[in-house]
């Protein structure tokens, strides 16, 4: 039999499997590059079957060609244990030939990534595995399977096998921040518990040979540079990305934000003020500027429509829709019941017939002024204010944690800033009710 390296992290993640802990709803296992947290888990899933009878569900957010990856790889862990004599797959299910226990693999979505696939019947399930778990886009969505899970005959459970992204996904705000569970922290708090490993953990008969000298010749860089910041020494430019990569990559840290975001300043607000002053103080009333912003969509894109106000220098932002699907008849309907007579809604220009539309229905709509470079222009509209954001508005906060710019080399083999065309439609609408001053 091949060697199998499980580090001690991992025992408490058996013992749930065992039973031990009937606290614990919710594991959370985090990792970066070889850091075995995929091959462990798959370990505690065989033997979850074959000795305790339970049944996985086990998904990634788009499962495609599930027989030529990863049910392979769960028979091969089986065999690593000895288990395989007591195992059988047929299709997309490993199932156990002595007691009920079995693996069934789907996915939320389905490979077009528009349609939520078919997850019926969960009631007898004792385990929810998320493979891949950064890729779940809302804890509603994660959730409403998670509370599916629900078998009797054994203490159910939930798995999600992730590499860390920003921060401002869900997970980590929703897990860690308010839970007071720092970044790569190991054991139970609660409910849940809480995994983190690294090559480090495995060592390195067990991870590959070149990659091993390419951690290492990191760290090195990585343990340098955090020692010139604790001394506030400068730091070079490429130690400084070596460093980031080693942190976020290869030991699986949770990055602050997303690189390169477009508009980094804002804040929450509850209720939209009355007598807000230019240094942002309650010292006089300013005229209020109300208008609307609307950016067309349908599927998959959103149509989002976005009030915004302006007191001076700040801007305050609420969304009122930002829904896919909906037809013309509907938005009128919907925008009949949200903007007042009195107020100005200002639509992508990109939709003549369809701005005529809404005029002939009796709205106040206009066409946002859209010249040559008027993206880059309007994102620096918004910058220059101070912006506050309706605590409601879930969608703009997402958008302004995600809508960013990456470096790319174009044709002509010159380095330009490219804006991402995506996570932008609130942000769009509030850029168009702007476009008007």
């Amino acid at each position: 039999m091949s060697k199998i390296k499980i580090t001690e992290k991992f025992e408490p993640f058996f013992e749930v499997i065992a039973g031990k802990h009937p606290q614990v709803t919710r594991v959370i296992i985090t990792g970066g590059r070889e850091s075995g947290k995929t091959f462990t888990s798959g370990l505690g899933f065989c033997q979850a079957i074959v000795e305790f009878n339970h049944r996985i569900l086990y998904t990634r957010y788009t499962l495609t060609s599930a027989e030529k990856s990863i049910i392979p790889a769960m028979e091969n862990r089986a065999e690593l244990l000895g288990l395989d004599p007591w195992l059988n797959t047929v299709g997309k299910t490993i199932s156990t030939t002595h007691n009920r226990g079995k693996i069934d693999f789907a996915g939320f979505k389905t490979s077009s990534g528009n349609q939520t696939a078919a997850l019926k019947s969960l009631e007898d399930y004792s385990v929810l595995v998320c493979e891949e778990a950064e890729e779940y886009p809302s804890f509603e969505e994660w959730e409403k399977v998670e509370l599916s899970i629900r078998a009797k005959d054994v203490a159910p459970f939930s798995v999600m096998i992730l590499n860390p992204t920003a921060k401002t996904h869900w997970i980590y705000p929703k897990f860690f921040t308010a839970r007071g569970v720092k970044d790569g922290h190991n054991g139970i708090v609660g409910d849940t518990l809480y995994i983190h490993v690294t090559y480090l953990d495995l060592g390195e008969e067990f991870v590959a040979p070149k990659n091993w000298i390419l951690f290492e010749s990191a760290r090195k860089i990585w343990n340098k540079v955090q020692r010139q910041k604790k001394a506030d020494e400068p730091v070079e430019s490429k130690d400084e990305k070596v460093a980031k990569w080693f942190s976020e990559v290869v030991l699986g840290g949770w990055k602050s934000s997303v690189d390169g975001i477009l508009i980094p300043d804002w804040d929450l607000f509850d209720d939209w003020p009355h007598d807000v002053g230019k240094d942002g103080k309650k010292t006089y009333h300013e005229p209020t500027i109300r208008i609307f912003g609307l950016d067309w969509g349908f599927n998959p894109d959103p149509t989002a429509l976005v009030e915004m106000r302006k007191y001076g220098q700040h801007m305050y932002v609420k969304q009122h829709i930002c829904e896919t699907n909906l037809v013309n008849s509907e938005i009128i309907e919907r925008i009949k019941k949200i903007v007042p007579d009195d107020c100005y809604i200002v639509a992508d220009s990109a939709e003549p017939k369809t701005i005529e539309e809404f005029k002939r229905a009796g709205l106040a709509i206009i066409k946002a002024k859209k010249p040559p470079g008027s993206i880059k222009a309007g994102i620096k509209k918004i910058n220059n204010c101070i912006l506050h954001v309706h605590r409601d508005s879930d969608d703009i906060q997402h958008e302004l944690n995600h809508y960013h710019s990456i470096i790319v080399v174009n044709t002509k083999g010159e380095t330009v800033i490219h804006i991402v065309d995506k996570d932008n439609h609130t942000i769009d609408s509030i850029r168009y009710a702007d476009s008007l001053y």
